[in-house]
């Protein structure tokens, strides 16, 4: 079983989010503790402001040896800029919003 982190101060995205990933069997977690995140296998940051605002990092999520989740990042910011820094710091998965929860599904559980 797959576990993921879900990053959000969108309580009702977080909820939504988590539903769709909790029917692909991951065990998922809301804790945003550094520790805790590191654990993970994917780290689903809805919203690119917590990466603008230096809150967190890729660098900082894969600082711990071998284990390397995965970094998945859901945005309403469609922007040419917005996405390539994303890609280029590191994370893996960039989705705009509206996203296609189904979608996300089958991405989580190719990881």
């Amino acid at each position: 079983m797959k576990r993921i982190a879900l990053i959000s101060s969108d309580s009702a995205l977080r909820r939504t989010v988590a539903l769709a990933l909790e029917c692909a069997g991951a065990e998922i977690t809301t804790d945003t503790r550094m520790e805790e995140l590191r654990t993970c296998d994917i780290v689903v940051v809805i919203g690119a402001a917590a990466f603008a605002s230096g809150r967190l990092s890729v660098e900082s999520l894969r600082r711990c040896g071998e284990h390397r989740p995965e970094i998945f990042v859901i945005s309403w910011q469609h922007t040419e800029q917005t996405v390539l820094s994303m890609l280029e710091c590191g994370v893996d998965q960039y989705m705009t919003f509206p996203v296609c929860l189904g979608r996300l599904r089958i991405k989580a559980a190719d990881k």
